[in-house]
């Protein structure tokens, strides 16, 4: 099927905001556009929890979940294990679907020192970086605000 992604990011529309899609088909022309609804109809809307899950070379590039941190709205947390080359990248996944991906802005960027991007499907090649002693345990905290 087709999926519809409505990026507020430039117009700063808060996550969570609901749109009321209209679809306009006439004999002259085709139009589709989208509008927020207030926040009451936005209370009859379908709520859906996400989950989150880790990618990386240290799973050779199979979702890992995170574990939603109960007493955190919004924060999740997962570990993985660095492997013999000292080193491992990876990216996250909402509802472990990789056009959904969450990565640094630059490739190769370590966690504090590039901003995240996504969840959308332009992060390939994109991924954050670390580097520690083989076997050493990486853990990894995500909030979703």
């Amino acid at each position: 099927g087709k999926k519809w992604l409505v990026d507020g990011r430039d117009r700063e529309v808060k996550a969570g905001t609901v749109f009321h899609i209209h679809f306009r088909w006439t004999t002259e022309r085709m139009e589709v556009y989208w509008e927020p609804v207030s926040q009451l109809s936005g209370g009859l809307a379908i709520k859906y929890e996400h989950n989150y899950s880790l990618i990386g070379d240290f799973s050779k590039w199979k979702c890992v979940p995170l574990a939603r941190l109960g007493d955190h709205d919004g924060a999740w947390e997962g570990t993985f294990r660095i492997g013999a080359s000292g080193r491992a990248e990876f990216q996250l996944l909402r509802d472990a679907d990789r056009q959904q991906a969450i990565y640094p802005s630059q490739h190769r960027a370590k966690p504090s020192t590039a901003p995240a991007r996504g969840p959308d499907d332009m992060g390939k090649g994109k991924h954050f970086f670390v580097t520690g002693r083989p076997g050493d345990d990486v853990q990894v905290h995500l909030t979703v605000v």
